[in-house]
């Protein structure tokens, strides 16, 4: 898998958040989107994952040098923000069976080896709506390793995490991240972006006035 950006401006109104932002990115490499508060982290995640567009440029993904439709690349990544929304009615059990009719999961995970992951054995049966939040963290992160994509993209993945959730998330990571293309946007490289060997600093990208 490759992600290549090709001249990427956005902007809100008359204000431009970055432009003519070319990068690209490789399957097994994991990557950090770095700059001040509104320098655009999760703005450029969400037109990675095109879920959110550009004002300009594009966005191109490839797979054995074949390029994907972009109505396709959804079955290709799972995206972690914190805005990210779970049917919370549903238990664990349900909402995997749910998820399921959209992604596959990797070859012996189901939902009790969700459930272990996150660590949720005592509430699998329990809406999840009545998870804390970091229970809810925890298992949209589970949920997103266990599932059989090759790109994950994570904003502050940590959030809502304590220092036991921090550790738990560092596990996983070691745990998964050869199998995956990661990026991660995120201000607290310690804790959530230790592992990314390459950055990508939006300040270099903003307009010169």
């Amino acid at each position: 898998m490759q992600i290549v950006l090709k001249d990427i401006e956005k902007k809100y109104g008359k204000e431009r958040v970055f432009t003519r932002l070319c990068f690209s990115f490789f399957m097994g490499e994991h990557y950090l989107l770095s700059g001040f508060n509104g320098s655009g982290k999760s703005t450029l995640l969400r037109i990675i994952s095109c879920s959110e567009k550009a004002a300009k440029g594009t966005v191109t993904y490839f797979k054995d040098e074949a390029e994907i439709a972009p109505e396709e690349i959804y079955k290709y990544i799972s995206i972690i923000s914190p805005f990210s929304k779970m049917i919370e009615e549903f238990t664990i059990p349900e909402l995997l069976d749910f998820y399921s009719k959209f992604k596959k999961m990797k070859a012996g995970y189901g939902s009790k080896e969700l459930i272990e992951l996150a660590m949720l054995e005592s509430s699998k049966n329990k809406p999840i709506q009545n998870f804390s939040s970091g229970m809810k963290q925890r298992l949209k992160l589970a949920l997103a390793f266990i599932t059989d994509v090759p790109i994950l993209l994570f904003d502050e993945p940590c959030s809502n995490l304590d220092k036991a959730g921090e550790e738990w998330y560092a596990g996983l990571i070691a745990k998964f991240k050869n199998d995956h293309l990661i990026i991660v946007a995120s201000n607290q490289v310690e804790t959530e972006a230790f592992f990314c060997k390459h950055i990508v600093d939006l300040t270099k990208f903003k307009h010169k006035k």
